[in-house]
């Protein structure tokens, strides 16, 4: 597991790949319920490693370890997006793929998202129906990366992204992608930064075919 706090250490960022050790116990009432709706194994593993890290954030965030694991509930609304319970003032976007599990914990007046994508050949036909005029299938994904953030950090100004590499979103972008490139078993990475809309800003980390994206309003 990695954690990566910033933002004058109010934000937090954690990852973990399903396999590695954690409290299973970490659940609370509510939260067993959630389990028990999920249909498959992986969903199961996903929905628990999200909630571990989730609440480790959240601890970080309020450097509070005095705070069980088991009083904070990270549930579903009706539209399925995660949030946080118990008038902690924090809220929470979460994303998982091929086995790596991320959240993101900051708070509630602030709005912020995540995704992680794996570039895939057999996508970019389903990609162009939603970026007309691209071809290239690593910025495709990108873009579908940065769309889900989007959605998930609850941006509701159209989506216009545009590439601006001259802008600087936080200072420890560059621990993020050493955190990024363990999990993709490699040397090298990409930093890309985009105009979102009018108010958001966005970023990705590629990492050979893992790229990790970020929106902020």
């Amino acid at each position: 597991m990695h954690i990566l706090r910033f933002n004058s250490g109010r934000c937090c960022i954690a990852f973990i790949e399903i396999g590695e050790e954690f409290n299973a116990s970490c659940l609370s009432d509510e939260e067993k319920l959630g389990l028990q709706k999920r249909s498959s194994e992986k969903k199961r593993q996903e929905f628990l490693y999200g909630r571990y890290i989730a609440k480790i954030a959240l601890q970080q965030c309020l450097s509070q370890d005095n705070i069980t694991m088991q009083s904070i509930s990270v549930l579903n609304d009706e539209a399925g997006k995660p949030y946080i319970t118990n008038d902690f003032g924090y809220s929470v976007s979460i994303t998982h793929s091929h086995g790596i599990v991320s959240v993101m914990v900051f708070p509630s007046i602030m709005s912020y998202g995540i995704d992680i994508e794996f570039i895939n050949n057999k996508h970019e036909k389903a990609l162009k129906r939603f970026f007309k005029n691209i071809n290239d299938i690593n910025e495709l994904t990108k873009l579908w990366c940065l769309k889900e953030s989007t959605y998930k950090a609850d941006i509701k100004d159209n989506f216009t992204p545009q590439k601006n590499n001259n802008f600087s979103i936080f200072q420890e972008i560059y621990q993020l992608k050493d955190i990024v490139q363990k999990y993709a078993d490699t040397d090298t990475a990409t930093i890309d930064i985009y105009d979102i809309s009018q108010k958001a800003k966005g970023f990705t980390i590629q990492c050979d075919s893992l790229i990790f994206g970020l929106v902020m309003e």
